[in-house]
């Protein structure tokens, strides 16, 4: 039988991926069409479900390296008038994806990465409306010069990494309770 752990991860978790996409305040946030009082909400929301998942990322040795972006999120709250103290007592998504293996820690950040694409998006149309100031959106703001070749080259990373049927089960998994995860997550925290 033959497989791909990226074709596998593309369409197990296509639906999920066009669900959160769904969530009206991300498409506030993905049409640029969002307040900054909402922006902020959102932003909380990310370092609240990413920051607890990065450092969950940090405690494996994958075999791929990856950047923390709570760093970003962090200065992108603190930009929008946010105290370090107001930052740390951001409440923290309970529900993380907890992966048992290398495979489903990967998956977890196929969806990580994955988001710096739509970001890249999301920073273009925020930049445009102009009604979020340009130091508020570092989380969104890959370089563009580098975001093709990266992705390439974590895509091809996920490849070499992951060579069982099982082990693209249990990514494909991972990314799929990820996107569930975290869709739940902002919709919990926008109401």
């Amino acid at each position: 039988m033959h497989f791909t752990a990226l074709h596998d991860l593309r369409t197990g978790t296509k639906q999920l991926h066009e669900a959160i996409e769904s969530v009206p305040i991300l498409q506030e946030l993905a049409s640029g069409q969002i307040t900054p009082q909402r922006y902020k909400r959102v932003l909380s929301a990310f370092i609240g479900f990413w920051g607890p998942v990065e450092h969950g990322l940090a405690q494996q040795s994958l075999p791929i390296d990856w950047k923390a972006r709570v760093p970003n999120l962090r200065n992108d709250l603190q930009a929008l008038g946010c105290s370090p103290e107001e930052i740390k007592t951001i409440a923290e998504c309970p529900f993380i994806p907890q992966p048992v293996d290398i495979e489903g820690g990967l998956g977890v950040l196929y969806v990580l990465n994955g988001s710096r694409l739509g970001g890249a998006v999301i920073h273009k149309a925020l930049r445009a409306k102009g009604s979020i100031p340009d130091d508020c959106m570092s989380y969104f703001a890959a370089p563009s010069e580098t975001l093709s070749s990266d992705w390439k080259i974590f895509t091809k990373g996920i490849e070499l990494s992951i060579q069982t049927e099982a082990g693209v089960r249990s990514a494909s998994a991972s990314a799929r309770e990820t996107f569930l995860a975290l869709m739940t997550w902002i919709l919990l925290c926008q109401s």
